[in-house]
């Protein structure tokens, strides 16, 4: 990929998702508070938007190996199968999976970083977030 080519995709990727983001429903008492469940997507893809327009009106050059585009595309391949699978075994199964998925596609050799890195990441994200702070998350239609 070269030229603009890449921060062109990155742009219309951006305001995609800023408008998924605003169509996220929300409850009517989160929808008074200023920071809700809409605050975090709106800002990555706002941000996300500003970065790539700020390459487009540099006039930067991002080129991509060919190589790499292999990786690139088995990598989103793997995000999108991490979304499909987060309705059915829930977001600390699927999370695993996503990263050894990443992981493997990236040539990890070391099986500790292999198998302890997903682990703790889900481990560590299940203790924060429902123990800690006592959000429920949603188990999956597997296992209800």
């Amino acid at each position: 990929m070269k030229g603009r080519t890449l921060p062109l995709i990155l742009l219309a990727f951006g305001v995609v998702y800023v408008w998924f983001a605003y169509g996220i429903t929300l409850d009517p008492w989160s929808a008074a508070e200023p920071v809700n469940s809409r605050t975090l997507p709106i800002a990555y893809g706002s941000i996300l938007i500003l970065l790539s327009t700020f390459l487009l009106v540099r006039g930067m050059r991002v080129h991509v190996p060919r190589h790499n585009l292999l990786r690139l595309t088995s990598i989103s391949a793997s995000i999108i199968g991490f979304g499909l699978l987060l309705p059915r075994v829930g977001v600390w199964p699927a999370l695993i999976l996503l990263l050894v998925s990443c992981l493997m596609i990236m040539g990890e050799k070391r099986w500790h970083v292999f198998i302890l890195a997903p682990l703790l990441a889900s481990l560590g994200g299940w203790l924060l977030i429902e123990i800690l702070l006592g959000v429920y998350v949603e188990p999956g239609a597997f296992w209800s």
